[in-house]
């Protein structure tokens, strides 16, 4: 009895170190999966906390996702600054990075390092970062060329104000081609100046004008063209204007809609003729010169037909002006 009571306690202590054994296992895999999940979710918050660039890929930054992610303008369709369920991030300072409607607009950053939801890269199509004013506002008839009174001007603009866009718009109904004039080495032609856009309070002639338009008219068999006039530079000569000419078929007591752009925002200048409320011609060009704060705050006037003629310009004597309109464009 003695031996076998020695052995049952022999085994019973071999049991409990076993048993030990196996709960000390345990303990050991459990930590281990902890510290694994531990890490995985440091991963994953490294990465949403890192800004992309536009080609998509993380930069490796660390940090709070919803006070350092940022994406650059011109990245891939993906917004790095919202979250997963569609909800806005904030920025570092709690501002929210997106707009009204849920869409995040393309944001840059102060000097603080915090996001500037409101900033935009281009204020000319931005609601409203411009605000539109009209200067001059002739409705009906307001002026037709005669032999004795070819040219009429008008003076609109407030001085010390850059206007950085202008927009020169009418009706017109178009008349008879005037005699075409000698021109050494071209077909003889007339250019029939329709308007012309010039700078207020200038000291010299070269230096005032900025845009117009023509109906040119060729001798021979050359069809007549709708053109624009524009500037590579305001300064004297004839080199610095420039001019975009096309053909277009004129018809004799057609009623057009003319309207001519000045834009120093986007540096560009464009013209569109419409016949029936569809565009027939168009005219685009680059004025890379032009420079709103520099040369649109003298003032302005406009400027319809053509006083007797200069070389190849004349008026269009018998066309008729309808709805004459200048809209600027300022801050």
């Amino acid at each position: 009895m003695r031996v076998s009571a020695r052995l049952a306690l022999a085994l019973l202590a071999a049991a409990s170190l076993i048993a030990c054994g196996a709960d000390d296992s345990g303990e050991g895999a459990a930590s281990a999966s902890e510290g694994i999940t531990s890490v995985s979710a440091g991963a994953t918050s490294a990465s949403a906390g890192g800004s992309t660039d536009a080609s998509g890929s993380s930069s490796g930054s660390t940090g709070d996702v919803s006070a350092s992610a940022t994406t650059s303008a011109g990245a891939t369709g993906i917004d790095s600054a919202s979250t997963s369920d569609g909800a806005s991030t904030a920025t570092s300072d709690g501002t929210s990075a997106s707009t009204s409607d849920g869409t995040t607009d393309a944001t840059t950053s102060t000097s603080d390092g915090t996001t500037d939801a409101t900033a935009t890269t281009d204020p000319d199509t931005t609601t409203g970062e411009l605000i539109e004013s009209l200067l001059l506002d002739l409705p009906g008839d307001a002026f037709t060329p005669t032999e004795a009174d070819t040219m009429a001007r008008w003076d609109f603009g407030e001085e010390g104000l850059a206007y950085h866009r202008v927009t020169v718009s009418f009706d017109l109904v178009a008349g008879g081609w005037q005699p075409e004039i000698p021109d050494e080495g071209d077909p003889d032609r007339t250019e029939h100046i329709l308007f012309g856009l010039f700078r207020a309070h200038q000291t010299k002639s070269d230096q005032r004008y900025l845009m117009g338009a023509a109906a040119v008219h060729f001798a021979g068999s050359k069809k007549p063209h709708f053109r624009m006039f524009g500037r590579n530079a305001l300064a004297s000569g004839y080199m610095t204007y420039v001019q975009w000419s096309g053909t277009y078929l004129w018809q004799e007591g057609g009623e057009y809609h003319v309207e001519c752009v000045l834009d120093g925002v986007i540096h560009e200048e464009r013209c569109t003729l419409a016949l029936g409320g569809e565009v027939v011609a168009e005219r685009v060009g680059a004025i890379d010169y032009l420079d709103p704060a520099a040369h649109l705050t003298s003032g302005l006037y406009l400027e319809l037909g053509r006083e007797p003629p200069g070389d190849i310009e004349t008026a269009p004597i018998g066309w008729v002006y309808r709805d004459v309109k200048v809209i600027g464009a300022h801050p």
